[in-house]
């Protein structure tokens, strides 16, 4: 989904080849950038499961 973003794919062309929506699809490539992002910068990022129980 990244690359296919990088290389200016249409929403709608890489929703269709998700099988999502092209808002879910515009989604899941925010918060894959969000993890590449955090891996550069050494931190872990942040997951359902490591907000469980905390405030």
């Amino acid at each position: 989904m990244l690359w296919m973003r990088a290389a200016q794919y249409d929403w709608q062309e890489i929703a269709r080849r998700f099988g999502c929506c092209r808002t879910t699809a515009w989604r899941r490539w925010q918060k894959a950038l969000q993890i590449v992002t955090a891996e550069l910068h050494g931190g872990k990022h942040e997951t359902i499961q490591n907000r469980v129980g905390q405030p």
